[in-house]
């Protein structure tokens, strides 16, 4: 990464010719379908003889549930974020600008943006995922800045060192519903390590796009019994779609903190689990990585090999009512 000035944030789209990378079906790529940018390039100026304005999506291949389907505005957009020396100032500047890119490589997981599926929005920093074996990057040679990963459709963030990450696995059952927390006075990067990945996805989402599956989600009583503010950049809720390994992945010098981590989990009978805390003492070296797991009691999964690893949800007689 010598040759890149910062840590910034960069843009990728998918070109053909490789694996595509695995998206969540409420996260969508921006393209797909192109070789190299200057196929990108030749299709945004046949596009400009009918959008000049570049509002529809660029591509032929846009899909009815908005896969594949940005337009030249999002990627002026994404442009203007991951590299903004570049002087970009209209979407008529795209063209010239994606045929200068130079392939390259880089090393490492980026934050990236995407299609919020049904809208077709733009989200920045929606989710992170590592290049994939062989994948090629293109940058601009003028400023450094990575700008297109073969791979991949999304806007891509800063990059992210996994060593320098905590990790807590907390199993769930199918419509489970999981609220995540953090207590405590040391605020956390809003991207890093920061991000959750749900049992049988490849990509690590953005903690702060909260479902919450109920009309109020809060941790109100947890904050009054522990004596500790409600961080606002670390907020998950949602209901797990798959039985399995859910994962949190936070920086690493929470080992050095007081910060706590509340979870708990709802049944979809109403039995809910008591607030379950994670504090720096809980985690432990297993398989490369510094991690906490909390699970279900008479339940062990392989991939807990001591049983004093695992954490234990405790579900309690009372009912949440539903919405």
């Amino acid at each position: 990464m010598t040759n890149v000035p910062t840590r910034r944030l960069v843009l990728s789209t998918l070109l053909a010719g490789a694996a595509t990378a695995a998206f969540a079906s409420d996260r969508q790529p921006f393209g797909v379908g192109y070789a190299n940018p200057g196929e990108l390039a030749r299709d945004m100026r046949e596009y400009f003889k009918t959008d000049p304005e570049g509002k529809s999506p660029v591509s032929k291949r846009c899909l009815a549930n908005g896969y594949s389907c940005a337009s030249a505005q999002q990627y002026l957009a994404g442009f203007k974020k991951a590299d903004p020396q570049a002087g970009l100032q209209t979407v008529k500047d795209l063209p010239d600008y994606l045929e200068t890119l130079v392939r390259d490589s880089f090393k490492g997981e980026a934050w990236m943006a995407c299609l919020k599926k049904g809208t077709r929005e733009m989200v920045w920093n929606c989710l992170t995922r590592p290049l994939e074996e062989g994948e090629p990057a293109w940058k601009n040679p003028k400023t450094g800045r990575f700008v297109l990963a073969n791979n991949c459709a999304n806007p891509i963030g800063e990059l992210i060192d996994t060593e320098e990450c905590l990790y807590v696995d907390y199993y769930l059952m199918v419509e489970d519903e999981v609220h995540i927390f953090m207590l405590g006075k040391d605020p956390l990067p809003i991207t890093g390590c920061l991000g959750i990945q749900r049992a049988g996805e490849v990509e690590w989402s953005n903690v702060l796009h909260d479902e919450c599956p109920r009309y109020v989600c809060d941790a109100r009583g947890p904050v009054q019994a522990r004596g500790k503010p409600l961080l606002p950049s670390l907020r998950v809720s949602y209901k797990a779609k798959k039985e399995g390994w859910h994962k949190l992945r936070l920086p690493l010098f929470l080992l050095d903190s007081e910060n706590e981590v509340l979870l708990c989990v709802i049944k979809p009978d109403g039995t809910q689990s008591k607030g379950k805390i994670i504090t720096k003492i809980d985690y432990a070296r297993f398989d490369g990585r510094m991690v906490a797991f909390v699970g279900y009691p008479n339940y062990q999964p392989s991939a807990v090999p001591q049983r004093a690893l695992l954490r234990t949800w405790v579900l309690t007689p009372g009912r949440v009512p539903a919405d």
